[in-house]
């Protein structure tokens, strides 16, 4: 049995960078328990608590709770090797319920991942967006070609089984008031959503 009380400056793991990082970790029995982890990422907060069960090597489990706040979005994606840093600017805060399956790589096991949770933008904006740019001039909406904002989007959704559902949604694309939708597979990425 191991418990210790976090006090750490700096920790980095690839291309994550994480600061602060305070709170307790317990181990016991191969399960590592994090209670109440505060720490900087992405010039916002996260906190953090839950376990990660090793005990079944290639199929461990992890079950965890995270509140974010303010997180800068292209660092986020940077951190995260996705390609989506350079179309976005902008700033999510949420809170996440997450219980996956991770394979012997610690990559999440998508047809065994469970989740629910809020998310909210600040200062979206889409950058150097193709989507937008021809959709703006496809209907003559010169607005949605110029790095069209999206007023705060406030969205929750689920993932049941690796099946990711998004509550409808309203928010508004340089001004033009729209509803997003549907759900998507994790696997192989089947897309099935609805934008009014």
């Amino acid at each position: 049995r191991f418990d210790t009380q976090l006090d750490l400056k700096k920790v980095s793991y690839g291309t994550i960078a994480l600061s602060q990082v305070q709170g307790h970790l317990g181990l016991y029995d191969q399960i590592a328990y994090l209670k109440n982890i505060a720490m900087h990422v992405a010039d916002g907060t996260v906190n953090a608590s839950g376990s990660y069960d090793a005990r079944q090597e290639d199929n461990a489990l992890a079950d965890m709770t995270f509140s974010l706040s303010g997180l800068d979005i292209p660092q986020m994606a940077a951190m995260f090797l996705a390609p989506i840093a350079s179309s976005v600017s902008g700033r999510v805060s949420g809170s996440i319920a997450l219980n996956t399956r991770l394979d012997a790589t610690m990559q999440p096991v998508y047809t065994a991942m469970n989740s629910q949770g809020t998310l909210s933008t600040q200062g979206l904006q889409l950058k150097n967006s193709e989507f937008t740019k021809t959709l703006g001039k496809a209907l003559g909406i010169s607005a949605l070609e110029n790095d069209p904002k999206v007023e705060d989007l406030n969205l929750s959704y689920t993932i049941t089984d690796g099946r990711l559902t998004v509550a409808p949604t309203s928010f508004k694309l340089a001004g033009i008031g729209a509803t997003l939708a549907g759900d998507m597979t994790l696997v192989g990425m089947t897309l099935n959503m609805t934008t009014e």
